[in-house]
């Protein structure tokens, strides 16, 4: 999962190296993994479905190029501060595109914390693990292409 910037570019593993902490008026794309079955979940239908679940529980989604660069296949700067419909959703999906969550306010004021640098992530997660016993554990934990990870 990889994080755009305002002007739509992704940043990679050169551009952070640990954590960075999305405020809830930052617009952050992230893309969601759509399940532990990867294979089942990355037809065309089972990922509109997914969007819709995702919908449903009121994050903004977006499609996103399948050539692992994580770059909108629509103009994602409207999906910052509106949710897309089920018939805009029934139009996406059809050639291989991923699946991503646009963060900020119009997703509940969801954050993101984006490990570039997996290195950095177990070090993290065993501090967090002390600090807070199973909190990690009621928190959705994406592996990144990169090994990264988005929490």
């Amino acid at each position: 999962m990889t994080a755009l910037a305002e002007d739509g570019q992704a940043t990679g593993p050169e551009a952070a190296q640990g954590p960075t902490r999305q405020a809830p008026v930052t617009s952050h794309v992230a893309a969601a993994p759509v399940r532990d079955d990867r294979d089942a979940m990355t037809s065309p239908p089972a990922l509109a479905a997914e969007a819709r679940r995702l919908l449903a529980a009121g994050l903004s989604v977006i499609p996103i190029c399948p050539d692992g660069s994580k770059r909108p296949t629509v103009a994602w700067k409207r999906y910052q501060g509106e949710r897309v419909d089920d018939a805009t959703v029934a139009t996406w999906f059809h050639h291989g595109e991923g699946l991503a969550v646009v963060a900020g306010a119009v997703s509940g004021a969801l954050e993101v914390l984006d490990f570039d640098a997996p290195a950095l992530f177990t070090p993290w997660r065993a501090l967090v693990e002390d600090l807070c016993p199973g909190l990690l554990a009621r928190l959705p934990v994406v592996q990144t292409p990169t090994g990264g990870r988005h929490i």
